[in-house]
C-alpha cells in the first residue's frame, strides 16, 4: 500500500494515476480484474483504467449513461460503501436484476461482519457472475465507479479487504477533485492571460523589485514600443517618477489591495524621444506562491485630461479678455519672489491708462476692448521673459520685474510708456482718434527681505502712481523702499 501511495503522489496524469489505483487494487487486495469508468463533461461514464487480462483492454473508451449507473446501484445490494452485482445481468440489462435478498436466501455460507449494511449477508464464495462496485462521489454527484471482479481467493472481500476498497475510492475521488482544482486553475489562467491580452487598458505584470515581466498589446500601442522592448526594464523607465518614491508606494500595497500609485505623471518613450504624454498608474499587488511580491500595473492615458485641466486652470489663471495674469496670480508670484530673491531690485509698477474713458466715451466699448489688448501685448513686448504683466482691473496693469538696478526698471517703464503711445484709438477710419497715455507708479525694493510684504509694496506703487497722475511732464514715478 505505501508502494501504491508513493507512486499516486508521483503521478500528475489523471489516466496515469487511474491506472496506478487500479494496478493497487490488483496487487493489495488480490482481484485480477479491474476498470475504472469516470464522469465526462457530457455526463456519461467512460472506462479510464483498465487491468486484468488481455480481452479486458477492449472496454478502454466504453461508454455508459449515468441513468444506468444510478438504476444499477439501485438493484444491487448495498455492502458497506460498496454494491455486489452480477455482471451477466448487467449485460442484458439493468431491470432485469432481481434484489440480492432473493438470490442469497439459501445457499453459500455468509461473511460475518459487522460492516455488512443491514439486512444484507453476501455469500462467502464469489461466483462467477458476481461483480463488485465502489461509488465515488463529489459535491453530491457521483463522479466515477470503480469494478473488480475475478478474487483469486475465489472468496468475496473480508471486512478488511472491503476497507481497502472504500480507501481506493477515496483516492480516486482525491485524484478527480485534484483534477478538477488543476482543471480551474488552468481555467482561471486562461481566463487570466485572455483578459490581459485582450484588455483594453494598457497593463503590465512586475515583480518585486518593479521589474516588467509581461506587457500586452494595449501596453505596447500606448508606449509607442515594439514587443520585447521593454524587457529587462523597471517601471521607473516607463513613467517619469522617481524609482525610490515608487517602490516606497508599492511597498505600501498589501496582499490583494490596489490603488493609485501615481497621477498625472509623464509617460517616457521607449527610444528617449521627446513627446508630451501624461498618464495615472494603478497598481494591485496580488498573491504569488512564494514569498516574492508580484504586481498588476495599469496605465492609464490621461493626456487628454491633462490638456483639459490645463486648459480650465489657464482660463482660471488668466484675463478673458486680455490673456493676462489675473491679479491673485500676480500677488502669488510677488510674495514669491520676495521669499526667494535676495539680491538685486525687486520692482513692482501699477499702471494706469490716461485718456482710455474717452475711447470708451467716443468709439464704443469694442474700440475699449481693443485698446486694452493692444495694451496688453504692448507691455509683454517690453516686458522680459521673466516679468509677470497681469490686468489689475478696468484700464488698470501692474507689472512684477526682478532688474539689477533701479536704472533698468525705470528703463521698463519708459518702454512701457512708449510701447501705449503708439497704438491707435480707432477701430476704423470714420472714428476720432484719443490721445492715449499711461502713469506708472514703481515700487522698488533693493536686497529684498521678506520683512517688507507684498501689501507694502503695493501700497507704495499705488502712492507712486497717484504722483504720476498729478505730474505735468514726468508720467512714471517712482519710491525706493
Amino acid at each position: 500500500m505505501m508502494s501504491v501511495a508513493q507512486q499516486l503522489g508521483e503521478g500528475a496524469d489523471l489516466d496515469d494515476v487511474l491506472q496506478v489505483i487500479a494496478r493497487g487494487i490488483i496487487e493489495v487486495i488480490g482481484f485480477d480484474a479491474v476498470a475504472v469508468n469516470v464522469r465526462r463533461d457530457d455526463g456519461d461514464f467512460e472506462v479510464r483504467a483498465v487491468v486484468g487480462p488481455p480481452e479486458l483492454e477492449n472496454l478502454h473508451g466504453e461508454r455508459m449513461t449515468e441513468s444506468v449507473w444510478l438504476e444499477l446501484f439501485d438493484s444491487a445490494e448495498r455492502w458497506g460503501g460498496l454494491y455486489l452485482t452480477r455482471e451477466a445481468e448487467m449485460a442484458d440489462g439493468v431491470a432485469s436484476i432481481d434484489p440480492w435478498r432473493e438470490r442469497f436466501a439459501s445457499g453459500a455460507e455468509p461473511v460475518d461482519t459487522a460492516d455488512t449494511a443491514p439486512g444484507f449477508l453476501p455469500p462467502a464464495v464469489w461466483e462467477p457472475e458476481f461483480a463488485l462496485l465502489v461509488p465515488v462521489y463529489a459535491d453530491e454527484q457521483l463522479q466515477a465507479v470503480i469494478s473488480v471482479d475475478l478474487p483469486r481467493s475465489g472468496m468475496t472481500p473480508d471486512p478488511e479487504q472491503q476497507a481497502l476498497l472504500e480507501l481506493f475510492g477515496v483516492r480516486v475521488g482525491i485524484a478527480l477533485t485534484r483534477v478538477t482544482e488543476a482543471g480551474r486553475a488552468a481555467d482561471r489562467v486562461r481566463l487570466y492571460r485572455a483578459s490581459f491580452a485582450e484588455s483594453p487598458l494598457a497593463t503590465a505584470l512586475l515583480d518585486s523589485r518593479l521589474q516588467l515581466i509581461d506587457v500586452n498589446d494595449a501596453f505596447l500601442q500606448l508606449t509607442d514600443a515594439i514587443p520585447g522592448e521593454w524587457d529587462g526594464q523597471v517601471l521607473a523607465d516607463v513613467v517619469a517618477v522617481d524609482a525610490d518614491e515608487l517602490a516606497r508606494r508599492f511597498d505600501g500595497l498589501e496582499p490583494g489591495e490596489g490603488g493609485s500609485v501615481a497621477e498625472f505623471c509623464g509617460l517616457r518613450h521607449p527610444r528617449g524621444l521627446h513627446w508630451d504624454r501624461w498618464v495615472d498608474v494603478t497598481a494591485r499587488r496580488v498573491e504569488s506562491i512564494t514569498d516574492a511580491a508580484l504586481f498588476v500595473c495599469t496605465i492609464a492615458d490621461r493626456t487628454q485630461a491633462r490638456a483639459e485641466l490645463n486648459a480650465i486652470r489657464y482660463r482660471a489663471d488668466h484675463d478673458g479678455l486680455t490673456g493676462l495674469t489675473v491679479r491673485e496670480v500676480w500677488l502669488e508670484e510677488l510674495e514669491s519672489r520676495l521669499h526667494s530673491q535676495r539680491t538685486g531690485v525687486l520692482g513692482v509698477l501699477i499702471c494706469d491708462l490716461d485718456g482710455f474713458k474717452e475711447v470708451n466715451d467716443t468709439s464704443g466699448h469694442v474700440a475699449g476692448d481693443a485698446v486694452l489688448r493692444s495694451v496688453a501685448e504692448a507691455m509683454l513686448t517690453a516686458a522680459h521673459r521673466t516679468d509677470v504683466v497681469c490686468r489689475w482691473g478696468g484700464d488698470e496693469f501692474a507689472v512684477v520685474c526682478t532688474r539689477k538696478t533701479l536704472t533698468e526698471v525705470n528703463d521698463l517703464a519708459a518702454a512701457i510708456a512708449a510701447g501705449v503711445r503708439g497704438i491707435s484709438t480707432s477701430v476704423s477710419a470714420s472714428d476720432p482718434v484719443s490721445a492715449l497715455g499711461i502713469s506708472i507708479g514703481i515700487a522698488a525694493l533693493e536686497n529684498p527681505e521678506p520683512t517688507v510684504s507684498s501689501t507694502t509694496l503695493v501700497d507704495v506703487a499705488d502712492g507712486a502712481l497717484y504722483r504720476a497722475k498729478v505730474h505735468p511732464t514726468q508720467r512714471w514715478q517712482a519710491t525706493v523702499i
